[in-house]
């Protein structure tokens, strides 16, 4: 998979960077304490190199609205970095040898990272993946 977009929201000094496309090369600019790091760094919790980052709220949270938390989300849990990704040839067919042929109808899936709680993975409609009822992506 191809990543081709990255959206953070609130985390660490990023309260929403809006829809950022990712390139074969992609250049952050910005002032000092402008979020560039922790951009990178919510980038990094989706697949970290030595797998030791976990997500802390105290930490991660833009602090000044950690006491606020439970009234901002409701009572869930915040949508740390939402992703689009494209799926490749191999990822397709590996897909189809998984769930089937014609399990594979389009070429790009969303990611939205979720912390501390469960992932979820969402595929547009018009470009939905069908997967055997019995099995879960």
């Amino acid at each position: 998979m191809k990543l081709k977009q990255a959206h953070v929201t609130h985390f660490r000094s990023i309260l929403d960077s809006g829809p950022v496309e990712i390139g074969a090369t992609t250049c952050l600019v910005g002032k000092n304490e402008s979020g560039k790091t922790a951009f990178l760094k919510a980038l990094e919790g989706l697949n970290p190199a030595d797998g030791s980052y976990t997500y802390d709220r105290t930490r991660d949270y833009p602090r000044r609205h950690l006491t606020d938390y439970n009234d901002r989300h409701n009572g869930g849990e915040a949508t740390i970095i939402s992703t689009v990704w494209e799926l490749e040839d191999d990822d397709r067919e590996a897909l189809a040898d998984e769930f089937g042929d014609r399990a594979v109808t389009g070429s790009e899936i969303t990611k939205n990272t979720r912390a501390p709680g469960p992932e979820a993975a969402q595929i547009p409609k018009s470009r939905r993946i069908r997967i055997n009822s019995q099995q879960s992506f």
